[in-house]
């Protein structure tokens, strides 16, 4: 039964909620990212694809929020060698 529930959540696109804190803290903790707004994780075959939304300084350059997005998809690859992060950038709110 143990092993029927672990496959069924996998195949709804279901993932580990405590593997998903540690990828956002690591992403949180990348130099530029103010936030992570939304982060989510599903297995595709035997790799985890991950989407996330950042929010980053509402000042900077595109170029530099590339830069930003593509350390944080550089940390997942080589950190916990996910392929495919797909990095969604956001303005921070002005306040």
């Amino acid at each position: 039964m143990e092993v029927f529930m672990e496959t069924a959540h996998t195949l709804t696109d279901g993932f580990d909620e405590q593997q998903l804190a540690v990828y956002k803290d690591e992403i949180a903790a990348v130099s530029g990212v103010r936030d992570v707004a939304d982060i989510k994780a599903r297995m595709l075959g035997n790799d985890i694809v991950l989407e996330v939304t950042i929010r980053v300084d509402s000042h900077l350059t595109v170029a530099k929020s590339h830069e930003i997005a593509d350390e944080v998809e550089r940390l997942m690859r080589n950190r916990h060698n996910i392929r495919a992060t797909h990095v969604h950038v956001e303005p921070e709110a002005v306040r």
